[in-house]
């Protein structure tokens, strides 16, 4: 068994300045990143099955991808398509708020939507969030 772990472009030890300067989209990852890392894997072990666990956006956009059929299994984490409404209240008011609310207003102050400063997770691109 091999496994590969790797940080999408732009971000994480990738990352090759500040976050706020990134022009990274969610189509990048979805479609590039997340590509050639599955082409590195069968070059480097032609032989073993591909398995691929997604979390989140890695799992949901799986399906906008090519060549899927090269996958053996996918395992995905928490990456559902979700709507506001199908969602309890305190999650809703939550969800709002990130896409309506304050934090719209702090990705237009900081350049980059401050995950961190949230508690939501990672900073995370600009570009990226408009675009997801």
């Amino acid at each position: 068994m091999a496994c590969l772990t790797y940080d999408y472009r732009g971000f994480g030890a990738s990352a090759t300045g500040p976050i706020r300067q990134s022009q990274v989209l969610l189509s990048d990852w979805a479609l590039i990143d997340q590509a050639v890392a599955r082409a590195a894997m069968r070059a480097l072990y032609p032989g073993l099955p591909l398995r691929v666990i997604g979390h989140s956006l890695g799992g949901l956009t799986m399906p906008l991808q090519h060549r899927l059929e090269e996958i053996d299994h996918v395992i995905t984490i928490a990456s559902g398509r979700v709507h506001v409404r199908d969602r309890p209240w305190p999650y809703q008011t939550f969800a709002h708020l990130f896409w309506f609310g304050h934090v719209p207003v702090l990705k237009r102050l900081l350049g980059y939507l401050p995950g961190r400063l949230l508690g939501f997770g990672a900073d995370l691109p600009s570009a990226f969030y408009w675009q997801w």
